[in-house]
């Protein structure tokens, strides 16, 4: 006999392991753990989530220490700058999560950018 009125069951939880378009933090930290799902600023190692785990992203998004050389972007924390930007070089500084690029923009001279390592491109 079935149940007149059975029971639905709606899963809205968020898979922290691959993170959809419309789930992307502007800034890195509030980039969630991709195990465990706590933000990374307010993430702490546990039994239960040893290290915190950077998400997959989305296609046609990076971070920022992942760009080629020469690969076209945009900083997805100015998501309302319509400059799109030509990566000339980059260089990490692993021990402080922090990476140093150098970017040019049509029209404007090069620039450059101390980021987190977290930060989120839009990919051209």
């Amino acid at each position: 006999m079935s149940d007149p009125n059975p029971m639905q069951v709606v899963d809205d939880a968020l898979d922290y392991a691959h993170l959809r378009p419309d789930d992307l933090p502007v800034h890195p930290s509030t980039l969630p753990c991709g195990r465990c799902g706590v933000i990374l600023g307010h993430h702490r190692p546990s039994s239960v989530c040893p290290g915190f785990v950077r998400p997959g992203l989305p296609q046609d998004y990076a971070y920022v220490d992942q760009v080629e050389i020469g690969r076209r972007f945009r900083f997805l924390s100015r998501q309302f700058e319509e400059c799109t930007r030509t990566l000339l070089s980059r260089e990490c500084c692993a021990a402080d999560h922090v990476v140093r690029i150098e970017s040019a923009a049509d029209r404007c001279a090069p620039a450059t950018h101390w980021v987190q390592d977290n930060s989120i491109v839009v990919l051209h």
